[in-house]
């Protein structure tokens, strides 16, 4: 009966050591998409130079939920985002400075930013999988320093035929 206890004990403290030690990650992934910490997204972004779009959200929020569980799972998203971007996620509960910083009063939110951590600009609330992808793509291509977004849509829509 103690050795059975003993081993119990064990075992819950091997899951707790487990637990915290995955808690302590910098990284998490979905779809095979690696979302980064804030200060390491932003260095990552500088050393390869690519665009950083950092999505701020909280663990409560549905609307955050549902654009992970949609949005952030599309093929064309992901490729956009594994290609052409450093994605960063930010917890608004946990950042709460660098989320005043951003100026973010609901979430989901979401901030694009050049290579060098320069903001470009945000975008408020859920986004469906075909309208996001277009704003990753008017992004990737530095369209937003030539155009306005939606000109820039319907011009890239009329090509397509």
């Amino acid at each position: 009966m103690k050795l059975r206890f003993l081993l119990a004990i064990g075992i819950l403290l091997l899951v707790g050591i487990f637990v915290f030690a995955q808690a302590g990650d910098n990284k998490e992934e979905n779809s095979g998409v690696t979302y980064y910490n804030y200060e390491e997204g932003l260095e990552k972004a500088k050393a390869d130079s690519l665009h950083v779009v950092v999505f701020f959200e909280t663990t409560w929020c549905t609307w955050c939920k549902k654009m992970d569980k949609t949005t952030l799972v599309d093929k064309e998203v992901v490729g956009l985002l594994k290609n052409d971007f450093v994605p960063v996620k930010v917890d608004g509960d946990k950042r709460k400075k660098l989320t005043r910083e951003y100026g973010v009063r609901g979430y989901p939110s979401t901030w694009f930013l050049k290579h060098d951590g320069t903001k470009i600009a945000p975008i408020q609330g859920y986004w469906p999988a075909k309208d996001f992808y277009w704003l990753l793509l008017y992004i990737s291509e530095y369209a937003y320093e030539k155009e306005q977004f939606k000109p820039w849509v319907q011009r890239q829509m009329e090509k397509k035929g």
